[in-house]
């Protein structure tokens, strides 16, 4: 297999394996946990958080498993232990939100977070092998398209299957099924291996500025995460189906930017490129954030064009900021080692971003701005994280 069909087989792997877990952790997981198991929204925080601790954890010593076994195994075991984690959370015993029922499905989450870091840094590093260094820009791109179509489609599919099915738990058939594929297709792959010898050096040399940079970034992503399905039904009373459409512009979007995206890089150069996506993020999770204070805003106009700018400006960003912060050489240690640091930033972010869409509401009552204050506040948590992120960024790559 060519090169060229070699970097198309990860992009469907790719497309397949992030369907899989934002269907399973982002769509289905937060109804399925409240409107079935009896969860509260502090409690689902808990459980997912598990999910995302486990996988940036996991990708310190799973970036190097790639660099020294190769990216082909680990794609193929990453979806499945996602598919093993869906059949034992399915078969789980009902406590209706008790302790030991948080304690085991968070627990099962723990094999999804290895799964997710077992895939996304060997298809980095796999791409970075599958592409030549004029081309390596654009793959990059396209990997982080697929990334953030899978999201944006995952709504759609899951919650239109969770509403035609009247099964909040249907989605996890679906998220089955994405993994099945996303591991067969991982069968006729043979990525190029990434050399071993420089996988215990690469990761230990990454700036610590950049480390805190994804981390600040990254708990931008992580406050509104475990609440980004819920949001819209509780504030706008929206089916999952309904949800899933107002979604689906976003991904279009996304998808025809994709490839002048990939390019941006190298024509206004990575920092610039990085920053720019930022400021768009910035823009977008700041004006949802002034709802928080300021109930004019609170409309499904506003997040229909706020998000967009969200969405957009992390397709700039991102693929430029992995080539920035991940040096020449594509080694899945030193992707591995950025990851985490973002994985941890996620990590502690979306718990909270969690516990204040529940735990502020008599706080907002309190105060005037009604109990919807607590539903837009992660938004504003998100905007500050993105702009220290940014603006540490900018003061580094300046001093370069």
């Amino acid at each position: 297999m060519g090169r060229k069909g070699t970097a198309g087989r990860l992009l469907l792997i790719a497309l397949f394996a992030e369907l899989g877990f934002a269907s399973l952790n982002l769509s289905t997981m937060p109804v399925y946990l409240r409107d079935s198991r009896g969860f509260g929204e502090a409690a689902v925080g808990i459980v997912l958080g598990t999910f995302l601790a486990t996988e940036a954890l996991a990708k310190i010593f799973t970036g190097r498993w790639a660099d020294r076994y190769g990216t082909r195994p680990l794609l193929i075991l990453g979806p499945l232990l996602s598919v093993v984690s869906i059949l034992l959370t399915i078969v789980a015993p009902r406590g209706n939100g008790a302790a030991w029922e948080t304690v085991i499905l968070a627990g099962l989450r723990m094999l999804d977070g290895l799964g997710a870091a077992m895939v996304w840094p060997s298809l980095f590093a796999a791409m970075a092998g599958a592409t030549s260094r004029e081309e390596r820009g654009r793959g990059m791109a396209s990997l982080n398209a697929c990334y953030l179509i899978g999201i944006a489609l995952a709504f759609p599919i899951a919650g239109g299957v969770n509403d035609l099915a009247r099964n909040p738990s249907a989605g996890l058939t679906v998220a089955m099924a994405l993994f099945v594929i996303a591991a067969s297709a991982s069968l006729s792959v043979h990525p190029p291996v990434a050399h071993s010898e420089n996988s215990e050096k690469i990761d230990l040399r990454t700036p610590k500025t950049l480390l805190v940079v994804g981390f600040f970034a990254f708990a931008g992503i992580g406050f509104p995460s475990f609440v980004v399905k819920l949001f819209p039904m509780d504030e706008f009373r929206l089916t999952e189906s309904q949800v899933g459409w107002l979604v689906l512009p976003v991904a279009l979007i996304l998808a025809v930017l994709a490839s002048p995206a990939g390019r941006a890089s190298d024509r206004f150069g990575r920092r610039r490129t990085v920053l720019g996506g930022l400021f768009l993020a910035i823009l977008g999770t700041g004006i949802l954030g002034a709802a928080t204070w300021v109930p004019e805003l609170r409309s499904l106009t506003v997040l229909a064009v706020a998000a967009p700018l969200v969405g957009t400006g992390f397709l700039v960003a991102l693929p430029a900021w992995y080539a920035f912060a991940g040096g020449e050489t594509g080694s899945a240690a030193r992707l591995g080692a950025v990851m985490a640091a973002q994985g941890l930033g996620a990590i502690i972010a979306a718990p909270i971003g969690a516990g204040m869409y529940e735990k502020l509401q008599p706080f907002g009552a309190a105060h005037g701005l009604g109990v919807e204050f607590a539903h837009w506040s992660p938004f504003a948590a998100a905007s500050a994280c993105l702009l220290f992120a940014a603006v540490l960024l900018g003061i580094y790559s300046s001093r370069r």
